[in-house]
């Protein structure tokens, strides 16, 4: 009997460590951000990404010349945030330092309040 109530009490933690690590849409709505300052031997970024309802998103970048940007729709899918930006720009945008070479990423989602984008780790605002 007590080896049974054992196998209960560890199949219960089991399920609800896998439970926990389930993160929800609606967990991750919110601003992320990451900012590197230029040094003396390597340049500086920016990355903000603000994910909204209804599966919409705003990703900015700041690089040492190159500020893009890019809004359009998300997709959470076992743990990776898939992004996929609109074509909504026009043909000046395109042309501009604005412009989103990039129109598709890929976010591991590390837990609600950390992101991994290119390899760097992006923490929500608070």
């Amino acid at each position: 009997m007590i080896k049974i109530i054992g196998y209960f009490i560890l199949c219960i933690s089991f399920v609800s460590c896998a439970s926990a690590k389930q993160i929800s849409e609606n967990n991750i709505i919110g601003v992320f951000y990451n900012k590197k300052s230029s040094t003396r031997n390597t340049l500086g970024y920016e990355y903000t990404l603000k994910i909204e309802r209804e599966n919409r998103f705003s990703l900015f970048q700041r690089f040492q010349d190159a500020s893009p940007r890019c809004d359009g729709y998300r997709e959470l899918k076992d743990g990776v945030l898939l992004l996929k930006c609109t074509d909504n720009e026009s043909a000046i945008d395109k042309l501009s330092n604005a412009y989103m070479n990039q129109r598709d990423f890929k976010i591991k989602v590390i837990n609600k309040n950390k992101l991994e984008l290119s390899n760097r780790i992006i923490l929500k605002r608070k």
